[in-house]
């Protein structure tokens, strides 16, 4: 047999494919599965070997069946016990044999469901008066309460304002009922003043003085028309005695008489002229008082018009004291109900039954906080654990039995899975790695599980038959150079 060469012999220009005994092969991944593989261990160590490739297209020729001849002289044994071991692993499939698969192990962190979290923050600056003595608390329990200086300081103030307007508006009210009742009395006088005007034009209208006077005069001038007609009558019988005295025919006597007729007429009637301006002055001195009636109840009724607008415009600026007032006592009043719920806000109650992480805040009782620190409140119920798994066991998820879960020097716990995620995450250093994220939710019955433990969790898988234990460990050797399987059909 011709000695072996190297498959960077230069005097071999063919390139080889070098073939490694089974018990140096290493496995490709990091599933924890692989280190159980059974087979490469169990089988004799042999050399290695390289086995030819043939350059000019298979066995065709003379020189192709020479060729094959001298790559299947150079077959090591170690292939034909593969083979072997491979025609065992076909008779083994026909009798289903079960095996208890070891459980897929990974490290875990419990932590409470992140979507069922509730964070309570007590601000930097703020005093922290109370801190629960407890983790486990009730809902409404004081988890913390804080006390801000500056917030303290600002909620005095605002009750001291709102106590300053609230005097302000009570005098203010007082001075707006004054002005109310001085509007009334306003109102009073210049209603009478009115109703006296219209009395005293009503007076000057219909007044029985005035009549008397109206009919005085005209029972004179009457008279006045009488004796007028008397006297036009008068003269001309006295012109024509006149006449005839001058003629001779008339004595003097009739001329005489008529003459003292027209005399005694006249007389009258200047006497009725007389009592006429008497009458007319007496009736303008009637008039004169009417009118200075109506003309002093008219003032009056301007004064009282003056003092009602006046008592009105000081009611309307009372009244807008007090609505100012009002406004500011309000914006006051909620700003006082800010501050309010912000100072409740320092006082962090439990949102429902649960447990509180207090370890970071209790250092600062009675002391001013130099940072903002949340505290999370959590329910015990809902401790879950991520782990990361390879992705070949990935498709064994749909398998598991049941999860537990073991602190680092503590109890074991049980959980189940809640969620698998399907994307497939690449170890960027080693694209053969890949993993995928499963959650687990964890019972936590008596709240020992807290944020911040480690330890290990197992997935447990139960059993299965051998033959496909041994056919998917072998996978796993070459499953870096094959497509890796769909992790929604593990296919």
């Amino acid at each position: 047999m011709e000695s072996q060469e190297s498959i960077d012999s230069p005097k071999n220009p063919a390139p080889r494919l070098k073939v490694v005994p089974p018990n140096q092969i290493k496995p490709l991944t990091s599933s924890p599965a692989a280190q159980k593989l059974p087979v490469p261990a169990q089988l004799p160590t042999q050399p290695e070997a390289t086995l030819p490739i043939p350059q000019n297209g298979g066995s065709g020729g003379d020189g192709g069946s020479s060729k094959t001849q001298n790559v299947l002289n150079k077959i090591p044994h170690s292939l034909i016990m593969v083979g072997s071991i491979a025609a065992v692993l076909a008779v083994i499939g026909m009798y289903p044999l079960n095996y208890s698969i070891k459980p897929i192990s990974a490290a875990a962190e419990p932590n409470p469901d992140p979507t069922k979290v509730r964070k309570l923050s007590a601000h930097q600056g703020s005093i922290v008066k109370e801190i629960s003595e407890t983790r486990e608390l009730k809902k409404g329990d004081v988890v913390i309460s804080t006390v801000d200086p500056q917030q303290e300081e600002k909620f005095r103030k605002i009750e001291n304002d709102i106590s300053d307007a609230q005097s302000q508006k009570r005098s203010a009210q007082e001075e707006e009922s004054t002005k109310r009742r001085e509007l009334e009395q306003a109102n009073s006088g210049y209603r009478s003043a009115v109703n006296s005007l219209e009395q005293s034009q009503r007076a000057l209208a219909i007044s029985p003085i005035m009549a008397v006077h109206e009919a005085k005069i005209n029972k004179l001038r009457q008279e006045q028309s009488s004796l007028g007609a008397q006297l036009a009558s008068k003269q001309g019988i006295l012109a024509k005695y006149k006449e005839l005295e001058s003629e001779g025919g008339m004595g003097r006597i009739p001329v005489i008489n008529i003459e003292i007729e027209v005399s005694q007429i006249e007389g009258r009637i200047s006497s009725l002229e007389a009592e006429m301006l008497q009458v007319e002055a007496e009736k303008s001195v009637a008039v004169e008082q009417l009118l200075k009636r109506v003309q002093e109840d008219s003032d009056r009724v301007t004064e009282k018009g003056a003092a009602q607008d006046t008592a009105e415009q000081e009611l309307n600026r009372s009244s807008q004291k007090v609505r100012e007032f009002d406004i500011k006592i309000n914006q006051l009043e909620k700003e006082k109900a800010y501050q309010k719920d912000q100072k409740e806000a320092q006082t962090l109650l439990a949102p429902f039954d649960g447990v509180a992480e207090l370890k970071e805040i209790q250092g600062y009782l009675d002391q001013k906080l130099p940072k903002s620190i949340d505290v999370f409140y959590y329910s015990p119920n809902d401790m879950m654990a991520k782990l990361e798994v390879d992705q070949i066991d990935h498709c064994q998820l749909q398998k598991v039995e049941n999860v537990t879960f073991v602190p680092n020097g503590g109890i074991e716990y049980k959980g189940k899975i809640y969620r698998i995620e399907n994307e497939i995450k690449v170890n960027p250093n080693n694209p053969s790695q890949r993993s995928a994220t499963v959650w687990i939710k964890l019972d936590n019955p008596n709240s020992e599980l807290t944020m911040g433990m480690t330890g290990q969790a197992a997935l447990n898988l139960g059993q299965e038959q051998i033959y496909k234990i041994v056919w998917r460990e072998l996978y796993k050797l070459v499953a870096p150079f094959q497509s890796i399987p769909d992790v929604r059909t593990c296919k």
